[in-house]
């Protein structure tokens, strides 16, 4: 899947919840994708990052530390391209996660925020709170308002979405709606 098709993906996406999304002429990579406008005047930045999922071939599985690190790596990029445009944190910011691998997913992302997977909640299987990878993002985790997982089918049409906000005080109400709706 191109960046191209990912981004028209998002896209419609945010055109179906009644949004206005407006693609920031980059001179650099260093901006958020979108100015998306919504009802009232409001608008907020929104970054695509679409993690892609490789094969370690030695081992032919895929690390879940490799999983992590991928999703860490991308947040902490977002962060910055965010803070170049923002950086008092005046305007919401929302990354829009997409996968297209059933195998890199809502629960890896989630997993990814809390620093460890866990069965049921209780029994911890792997703890990534103490890797640098970690520890790196733990802020970005907070700087970023609102995520949502977009999976997508391999016709890379949306089949599941997640929403995750992270910081609704920087949310308006309206907005929350609008996120919230189906």
């Amino acid at each position: 899947m191109t960046d191209k098709n990912i981004i028209k993906i998002v896209r419609n996406y945010l055109l179906n919840k009644n949004f206005k999304p407006n693609r920031l002429k980059l001179k650099n990579e260093s901006k958020p994708d979108f100015e998306v406008e919504y009802k009232n005047g409001g608008f907020f930045y929104c970054e695509v990052k679409s993690p892609i999922l490789k094969l370690d071939k030695d081992l032919n599985c895929y690390k879940h530390s490799t999983t992590h690190s991928k999703l860490n790596d991308l947040l902490h990029k977002a962060v910055k391209q965010f803070k170049k445009v923002n950086l008092k944190h005046i305007v919401p910011k929302i990354i829009i996660w997409t996968s297209n691998n059933f195998q890199l997913n809502w629960s890896n992302f989630f997993d990814s925020y809390k620093g460890y997977i866990s069965i049921n909640g209780h029994d911890i299987l792997r703890d990534f709170r103490k890797a640098r990878f970690y520890n790196k993002v733990r802020d970005d985790w907070v700087y970023v308002d609102c995520h949502i997982w977009l999976q997508l089918n391999r016709n890379n049409e949306i089949y599941e979405e997640k929403l995750f906000m992270n910081n609704t005080k920087n949310l308006p109400k309206s907005l929350i709606n609008l996120l919230e709706s189906s």
